[in-house]
């Protein structure tokens, strides 16, 4: 059986045989062309609670459904697709597979068990301007950073979390030493790293590895307070996705889970 090591925050746990069930509770899982492909954490409506994925859970059966996110609001409802194994002594099946789905160019989605209203937070996408100030910014964070690879702006997203008519935006930018994601003028991702002139890239990637691929992968009211969560994902080359779920409380962005999958 393929392991994997979680890390979650500080934390780090070799999957465990034993379960105990939450009912109760939500599963956040990322979800890859038609497989449930690792569990970011769980949200408990009824402690209002935020919760990481080494602690027990109610795992879902054949059958089971599951509501899938993008960055532009609800896609679709989907089923595990296969009977698990009896001979598993692991529960929950990280290769599990699903109904199939449009995914829209996009290998990725976030999955809620269970089945979701359609949610929408993002405005237009053809309407989208990247404002002056948040490319200002960006300039000047990576001159600070000294990151002077050439960069791409690989998404733009413009969204009213809250529905309040003030309008946020989002940025996702990319490169051979970037990987970043913007809200506003203030930075949810970085995992970029800097080059110095004489050093080339592909001794850059040995001594740091590559800087993975960052966008925003869904945004979403996961907790019911009719504030969407923006939940980011990192796809690194030769380790693994990583995800982050964000909330704003009270005009500051608050992070509520982060959760990597690296393979061993």
């Amino acid at each position: 059986m393929r392991r994997f090591l979680f890390t979650t925050s500080s934390l780090f746990l070799i999957t465990v045989t034993s379960w105990a069930s939450d009912s109760s509770s939500t599963l956040i899982v990322l979800v890859q062309n038609t497989r449930l492909r690792m569990l970011v954490g769980q949200y408990c409506e009824t402690k209002k609670r935020w919760i990481k994925p080494d602690v027990p859970f109610h795992a879902p059966v054949y059958q089971s459904t599951f509501t899938l996110f993008s960055a532009e609001g609800y896609l679709q409802t989907v089923q595990i697709d296969e009977i698990p194994k009896p001979w598993d002594p692991i529960p929950w099946d990280w290769s599990s597979t699903i109904t199939s789905w449009h995914d829209h160019g996009n290998d990725y989605a976030l999955g809620l068990s269970g089945i979701w209203e359609k949610q929408r937070f993002v405005v237009d996408p053809s309407s989208v301007t990247v404002p002056e100030n948040q490319l200002t910014f960006l300039q000047e964070y990576l001159q600070k950073k000294h990151l002077y690879d050439p960069t791409t702006i690989t998404q733009t997203l413009t969204v009213d979390v809250d529905h309040d008519g003030i309008l946020d935006h989002l940025l996702a930018v990319n490169g051979e030493t970037v990987s970043l994601i913007l809200m506003n003028n203030q930075v949810l991702v970085d995992h970029s790293a800097p080059r110095p002139k004489d050093r080339d890239l592909d001794e850059q990637h040995r001594l740091y590895g590559e800087p993975g691929f960052s966008q925003v992968l869904a945004i979403v009211d996961i907790d019911h307070d009719g504030i969407a969560e923006i939940v980011t994902l990192t796809v690194f080359p030769s380790t693994g996705p990583k995800i982050t779920i964000f909330s704003v409380v009270n005009g500051t962005i608050v992070k509520k889970l982060s959760t990597a999958l690296l393979y061993f």
